[in-house]
């Protein structure tokens, strides 16, 4: 039988050589900032840039992406890079933005991960981190660090009914079409010109568009062979323009989300439409009433029977030879199928997609013979919903279930959707190398142009059939390549003409982007020079918003002071926070204001439009504030301004600022990290400056510039100890024990760092909790001293103890500036070891040899580091 020490060595051999059975997660944050990186995706390189793999958009982490390592060799040679980066222009080390090298250092990750840690989370913008390096060892420790992961793209929906526009249609089994004539139209005639477009069909439209006139008041034109399908242009035109009598205007924001390969995609088989209670099926206008036209357009009549709800289904997928992911194009092979203007790798799919049995027959010798998934549900993606036969009523993924739902018009008007509309939507996006568009529409036609011509034609009314764009072949208005860095138009028609199935989805690699068309000019009154009036101008763009999109004209046109309210009849809020984010806490009473009048004393909005602040007027207490305005849902900072502020200890974590008295600009002085857990006997650092209150976790704002020179006092708990620093002129350092109650003043620096202990024979429970305050204040610290060395979490906080990452026969704790000492545990003392300090590249920056319990290690700067004794690590932020 196997002794323990045998086993214990055969466990620990093993688990050395488990590293291919553990999977260990890399996650990067990709700032919104960094605009390249919008259209692209990040790519993990272990071999400093030279290859790399794709790494895949986070679900419930918005701008998060992660690369799981199972079973792969790591290195200490890790960069990040785009896609599309050829040159290796833009990589990402271990420094992130904030690199000063000419080129990226590497980020050590196998040591990183040899640390015992599963899990790694970089922020590589400076703007973003919230430690001194960007590397943090949790999901908790990130929460709120966001980036982006959904746009908006704006649509105008025209929505009509068969029963008020000859072109459109209702499937029936027995045959009976909804199209009984409308407008001056025959029954027979409008059938016919249905029946002409089943199928894709090419060639309805002219391949440009008018580019004499505002984007969004570009429309596409039908050409001659569209009349066999449209009967006449006067018909056609009513899809895309208001028609009083005919339709109704309203506006609908396409929601993109990052999906999980880093493109940008809306697809309608995985959205809920408002108003309805199942995923599936694109059904925009199922919500509207006579207000919400209205509210569109006041000058428009609603037309109720364009709200007529028909029988309705929800969509089919595609079988999985189909899904399957192209490597060239790295795009299912259902996207690239079919040729058109901006593609001619694919087949020409004219009058494919009229129905199921006509495309199988097409399709099945490639694919093999389940195309649609009404044949082959079993293949169904694992996302993919399933529901009771022929209800809404979802259920489980069987045989005896469906993959798709259906929604009958009842007798009592319920059931059914809001079908027959059309959409147009208009954008703009700047061109690199590498970007693609791929466009599925479904019961009716879709036509894409980009630079006013043509890019897919999906024209006709099919199933849900693919358009695919490769830009970097593409021709635009004047017949040449696009050029990398110049913006060009997007624009995207589509009409759901038939029932029961309604579609859309559009997935791109490139990003619309939404820039702040809000500005702020600042004049000093020269009879008071506290006060400064802001001028505030607000430029309307085509930027891919709802509020563009029914302008009907994206030329730029800019509105200053009182144009905002005269002229564009916009009428800004402001929301006053305390710190420098408009995500930041909101004082009470200010957030979102949009009435005039006088706020805070010194605020004075009586008139929205040109807003004037007079800081010596200001009542509010001591701290740190910023005014933002915000417009159409877009918000720009005004100004900053400090009031006097409190003399506090650092209940948490802090960011020292200084703020310029008279731009407002704020400059970043540095980080500083709370500790509240040590073993009795060892020193916590605890801090002391001029601190603004806040209410909620994030981190505290200091004004050291504000505390130098100010008196307090502090208050402790029984059997705490605090001490000062006292440094004499030889540089001899020696602490100083501070009375309870004794006055002390802040220094030069403006952070007093005072430190506190507790001795371990004094403790009566292995972890004891104790606190330190300045007098008179509501907050304090809350420190917890040990019996033992800090090796687990402390017990119902769930935190990891401060600078331990793994149980170990060491671990590590700041003693003094820029220095750290190494605690062994007693019953190793006796052998001698060796340690190293390393930096996150790798480089050692200190090594020696451990002779006692305690060893003091001094360091040149603040920063992580990883301490290695023998074959253990472990990391500490020194400051």
């Amino acid at each position: 039988m196997m002794n323990n020490r045998l086993l214990m060595a055969v466990s620990l051999a093993f688990a050395q050589m488990l590293w291919a059975g553990n999977t260990k997660h890399f996650f990067v944050m990709i700032s919104p900032d960094f605009e390249e990186w919008m259209s692209a995706v990040p790519m993990i390189s272990m071999d400093g840039g030279m290859t790399g793999k794709a790494m895949t958009a986070v679900d419930d982490m918005c701008g998060w992406f992660s690369y799981a390592f199972t079973g792969e060799e790591l290195t200490d040679n890790v960069v990040l890079y785009r896609d599309d980066d050829t040159e290796r222009e833009d990589v990402i080390g271990v420094n992130g933005n904030w690199e000063t090298a000419a080129t990226a250092q590497p980020i050590a990750l196998k040591m990183l991960f040899n640390m015992g840690v599963d899990s790694l989370f970089f922020v590589p913008d400076e703007d973003q981190k919230t430690n001194g390096d960007g590397y943090y060892y949790s999901k908790a420790e990130v929460d709120g660090i966001e980036g982006t992961c959904s746009y908006v793209l704006a649509s105008i929906i025209y929505d009509t009914d068969a029963s008020l526009h000859p072109a459109f249609s209702c499937y029936s089994a027995s045959g009976k079409d909804c199209q009984q004539g409308a407008l001056d139209v025959k029954a027979a005639a409008a059938l016919q010109a249905v029946n002409a477009c089943f199928g894709v069909t090419q060639g309805l439209v002219y391949s440009t568009l008018d580019a004499t006139v505002p984007q969004s008041q570009r429309k596409p034109k039908l050409s001659a062979s569209g009349k066999k399908c449209f009967i006449d242009e006067k018909y056609f035109n009513m899809l895309f323009n208001y028609t009083p009598g005919v339709n109704e205007k309203s506006c609908f924001d396409m929601p993109f989300k990052r999906a999980k390969d880093g493109k940008w995609e809306f697809d309608s088989d995985y959205y809920t439409s408002p108003g309805v209670n199942v995923q599936g099926g694109f059904y925009p206008v199922e919500t509207t009433t006579d207000a919400v036209i209205l509210a569109a357009d006041p000058n428009q009549v609603p037309v109720a029977a364009a709200r007529t709800k028909r029988t309705a289904e929800g969509p089919v997928f595609y079988a999985s030879p189909l899904r399957k992911i192209n490597q060239a194009e790295q795009m299912p092979e259902i996207d690239i199928l079919c040729n058109g203007p901006g593609w001619n790798k694919g087949m020409d799919c004219e009058g494919l997609f009229a129905d199921g049995a006509g495309t199988d027959a097409a399709l099945s010798p490639k694919f093999g013979k389940c195309i649609f998934g009404w044949s082959c549900k079993a293949d169904a993606p694992e996302d993919w919903a399933f529901f009771v036969s022929g209800t809404e009523t979802p259920a489980v993924r069987s045989d005896s279930n469906e993959p798709r739902w259906t929604s009958k018009v009842n007798d009592d008007g319920t059931g059914g959707r809001n079908q027959h509309y059309c959409l147009e939507s208009h954008a703009k996006f700047v061109y690199k190398p590498g970007l693609k568009f791929s466009f599925r529409s479904e019961g009716g036609d879709a036509w894409v142009f980009v630079d006013n011509t043509l890019a897919a034609d999906l024209g006709g009314i099919h199933l849900s059939t693919p358009g695919y764009v490769d830009l970097d072949k593409f021709k635009g208005y004047d017949g040449s390549l696009l050029t990398v860095g110049n913006q060009y138009d997007l624009d995207i028609f589509y009409c759901d003409r038939r029932t029961p199935m309604a579609g859309l989805r559009v997935k791109t690699n490139a990003y619309v982007s939404r820039k702040t068309a809000i500005s702020v000019k600042g004049k000093k009154n020269p009879t008071n020079p506290a006060e400064t009036s802001y001028e505030i101008c607000f430029t309307a763009t085509g930027d891919g918003s709802c509020a563009s999109a029914l302008t009907g004209s994206d030329e730029g046109k800019t509105y200053c002071g009182s144009e905002l309210l005269l002229e564009a009849g916009i009428i800004p809020s402001y929301t006053l926070v305390k710190g420098n984010k408009v995500s930041s806490e909101p004082v009470a009473g200010f957030e979102d204001v949009s009435t005039s009048g006088v706020y805070k004393c010194g605020i004075n909005l009586t008139n929205p439009a040109i807003p004037k602040v007079d800081k010596s007027s200001i009542c509010l207490p001591g701290g740190y504030y910023t005014l933002f305005v915000t417009i159409g849902g877009k918000s720009k900072k005004i100004m900053s301004f400090k009031t006097a502020m409190e003399m506090d200890v650092l209940y948490r974590n802090g960011n020292a600022i200084s703020v310029d008295d008279e731009t407002g600009d704020v400059v970043q002085k540095g980080k500083y990290s709370v500790e509240t857990i040590a073993m009795g006997g060892e020193m916590i650092p605890v801090y002391v400056s001029a601190v603004s209150s806040s209410n909620d976790s994030s981190d505290l704002e200091i004004l050291p510039q504000e505390a130098v020179g100010m008196e307090y006092t502090l208050s402790y708990d029984k059997l705490m100890k605090v001490y000062k620093k006292i440094v004499d002129s030889n540089g001899d350092e020696t602490f100083q024990k501070i009375r309870s109650g004794e006055k002390l003043t802040i220094g030069e620096s403006g952070v007093d760092t005072l430190y506190a202990t507790v001795d371990k024979d004094d403790l009566s429970d292995s972890i004891q909790s104790f606190e330190v305050s300045v007098t008179g204040r509501p907050n304090s610290l809350k420190l917890n001293f040990s019996k033992n060395p800090v090796s687990d979490k402390i017990p119902g906080k769930g935190g990891a103890a401060v600078g331990k990452i793994a149980k170990s026969s060491f671990y590590v704790r700041q003693t003094g500036s820029y220095q750290f000492t190494i605690v062994m545990d007693e019953s190793v003392t006796s052998i001698q070891r060796n340690f190293a300090v390393m930096d996150l590249q790798g480089r050692i920056v200190q090594q020696g040899v451990i002779n006692s319990t305690e060893t003091t290690v001094p360091v040149l700067s603040s920063g992580t580091y990883v301490v290695k004794v023998g074959q253990e690590m472990q990391r500490i932020n020194v400051r």
